[in-house]
């Protein structure tokens, strides 16, 4: 994987808040909440695969929602689920950033990016 068009910045990793959760529409007890920079020259989001882990293990990972597209130069917040396969929350302690995908108005980048 090679560094791409966005910086990613995670800003929690843990149980979301009741306010979490209505800010990002998700009925998840937990997961990672992270900003991403646009530095592409044009509009669009970051599509993030997190790994859930316990002592340094990862034990779920799961894909973002699309976020919202952003100007080149902006930046946003999204959030992924920490939801297992079959929709159970899945109990961790710590995430890790394992990739990213760049989606744009022209659908979604093939490559996967290094978070």
């Amino acid at each position: 994987m090679v560094p791409g068009p966005m910086t990613i910045t995670p800003l929690y990793c843990g149980k979301f808040s009741a306010s979490q959760r209505s800010q990002f529409g998700t009925t998840a007890v937990g997961g990672l909440i992270y900003q991403y920079a646009n530095h592409s020259g044009a509009a669009g989001a970051a599509k993030l695969e997190v790994g859930f882990t316990e002592a340094g293990t990862v034990i779920g990972a799961n894909y973002a929602g699309t976020p919202p597209s952003i100007a080149s130069g902006e930046s946003a917040e999204g959030e992924v689920d920490a939801i297992g396969i079959s929709g159970q929350n899945v109990t961790f302690t710590g995430c890790e950033l394992m990739s990213y995908a760049l989606v744009t108005s022209s659908g979604t980048d093939p490559v996967s990016y290094a978070g």
